[in-house]
């Protein structure tokens, strides 16, 4: 265990306050509407993001040439452009019209860090946002993440022209999910000579093999135990598994001494384990299933091994053989409740 102590890079803001200020409204102050009635936004190549705008008439509404921040969630994936493209369409042209955004553009919350926020100055001539008065921005082609991420929220905040009296809130109205590009996440058997399959034959029993995954999406239990879980699918005829644990530790965890890891430092040898009992796997047929409990969390990018055990199918597989083949599937409600 490490601590340390995070200290603020710079002083708080006064929040908000009065007719003086600038407020979202207190529901739906930041709708995301793609209109479909889903709920869920898949966020891909073309894909608008349009945001709803509300604002608290009594603390200010949204004014004219407020500043507006949207915070791009998960804020370790996303990495936009240093210019944004977005449109603003008006409430009504006539009696409460918008303009053009005055500027877009990308930025990092923490200097040199990804920039994973929008800082948005609005239009000069916009009329001030209400609960009854809304505007919609409409970002056409935001520059998306490699990696994916499941159903999550936006966060936002809004400041005075002077950037002073920020309001936060968090997004409403639809979800927004992402599927990871080709090739960012790593699925392979370990193949180095001497790292398990030394019961290689038809018929074998408690073979032992080892997966190297590297997640492209981060897994998160974020509501409640099994909102969240990894499959390992193996070839048909394969069983797997489930073994008592070996001198304390889980018999899912990948030995330290693996011929693969040579000198590596660090190894990579990240674990999937929930602790005592089943250690979070359940087993069925040539279903090996990791289960998080509530609250836990598996991040993209993570490095893993596994330690799988498996008796082997009675009928030879061809190592060209298009059925022999493992399947990873990561499954998560991501902050949705259902």
């Amino acid at each position: 265990l490490e601590r340390g102590i995070a200290p603020l890079y710079r002083s708080p803001q006064d929040a908000a306050y009065g007719s003086q200020g600038v407020k979202f409204a207190e529901t739906e102050g930041v709708k995301i509407s793609s209109g479909d009635g889903t709920e869920m936004l898949e966020l891909k190549g073309g894909t608008e993001l349009k945001l709803v705008l509300k604002g608290d008439p009594l603390g200010g509404g949204i004014s004219a040439s407020a500043i507006l921040r949207i915070f791009l969630w998960p804020l370790t994936q996303w990495n936009v452009a240093n210019a944004c493209t977005v449109s603003c369409i008006a409430h009504d042209q006539v009696s409460a019209p918008c303009g053009a955004v005055q500027d877009c553009k990308g930025d990092a919350i923490i200097p040199n860090f990804h920039q994973n926020y929008l800082r948005i100055v609005l239009p000069s001539a916009m009329a001030t946002i209400t609960e009854f008065v809304s505007h919609t921005l409409v970002f056409p082609d935001l520059v998306l993440p490699q990696g994916g991420f499941f159903s999550t929220r936006l966060a936002a905040q809004i400041s005075k022209a002077d950037d002073t009296k920020p309001h936060y809130t968090e997004s409403s109205g639809d979800y927004l999910y992402k599927m990871p590009d080709e090739g960012v996440g790593v699925g392979k058997l370990v193949e180095f000579y001497g790292d398990g399959d030394q019961r290689p034959f038809r018929g074998d029993l408690l073979n032992i093999l080892y997966a190297n995954l590297v997640l492209p999406a981060t897994l998160f239990a974020a509501v409640q135990t099994a909102d969240a879980s990894l499959t390992l699918t193996l070839p048909e005829g394969y069983e797997c598994v489930r073994t008592a644990d070996i001198n304390g530790e889980s018999p899912w965890r990948a030995e330290d001494t693996l011929g693969v890891f040579q000198d590596e430092i660090p190894q990579g040898t990240g674990s999937l384990d929930e602790g005592g009992g089943t250690r979070g796997w359940s087993v069925n047929g040539n279903v090996c299933l990791f289960t998080l409990r509530q609250n836990a969390v598996v991040y993209a990018g993570s490095s893993l091994y596994i330690r799988v055990t498996a008796n082997n199918p009675t009928t030879a597989l061809k190592r060209t053989d298009a059925a022999n083949r493992w399947q990873v599937t990561l499954t998560s409600k991501g902050y949705h409740q259902y």
